[in-house]
């Protein structure tokens, strides 16, 4: 019994010591490289500020911190084109330069903003309840191959992430089946969760459950 509370702490020091503090900054500028004032910077995390009279902009940021974390931000000001950003793969995100086009083009998504609220809503309630439900069952039940059962809930998992503004589309292996947390830093990113393991877990224990009983 006491391991279980050792092996559910670390569970949850390991989902809490993943997250980071990090700063973004940087110039809003137009086709010519002019400043752009009030121009609206929305990012990760849904925080919304805006920059300066010099087009610059700084924002301390608290998130995740595992490399297939992504750094979204969406720029836009009126007369012009609201524009998106992933900044997930820039170097230095201290010094950034965001350009915008002068547009009268109103942003088009492909998909519906809701449907990122609706996928965060199942993943936060069904998904969850699910990881730990299970988790929870292989600990105190007598489960054959439990260790590997838990290693493979913990790690195999898949995750369809869809870009609601370009309907550019990734998949990301592994990782930590809960999403409590997680899902809140990116408000353009739909996410279907695909729990591998829970379900094999789950198939097997009733096949195995049904063969007993003849």
């Amino acid at each position: 019994m006491k391991k279980h509370f050792i092996f559910l702490a670390l569970l949850l020091f390991l989902q809490t010591s993943c997250d980071r503090v990090f700063m973004i900054s940087g110039h809003i500028t137009d086709d010519y490289g002019r400043p752009l004032e009030n121009a609206e910077i929305r990012t990760s995390e849904n925080v919304t500020i805006y920059s300066d009279s010099l087009g610059y902009f700084e924002l301390n940021l608290f998130g995740p911190g595992s490399k297939s974390d992504k750094l979204e931000t969406l720029v836009s000001k009126e007369g012009y084109k609201t524009t998106y950003f992933d900044l997930s793969n820039e170097k230095d995100i201290h010094n950034l330069s965001l350009k915008i086009k002068a547009s009268e083009e109103k942003l088009v998504a492909t998909y519906s903003e809701s449907l990122v609220r609706w996928f965060y809503c199942i993943n936060l309630t069904v998904i969850n309840l699910l990881a730990l439900l299970t988790i929870c069952f292989v600990l105190y039940k007598k489960v054959e191959y439990k260790w590997i059962w838990l290693l493979l809930i913990l790690t195999l998992n898949i995750t369809l992430q869809i870009n609601y503004i370009n309907g550019h589309w990734s998949v990301d292996i592994g990782g930590l089946p809960f999403y409590i947390k997680y899902y809140a830093f990116y408000p353009f990113t739909i996410k279907i969760v695909c729990p591998i393991a829970i379900t094999l877990f789950w198939m097997n224990y009733f096949i195995q459950k049904k063969r007993r009983k003849y």
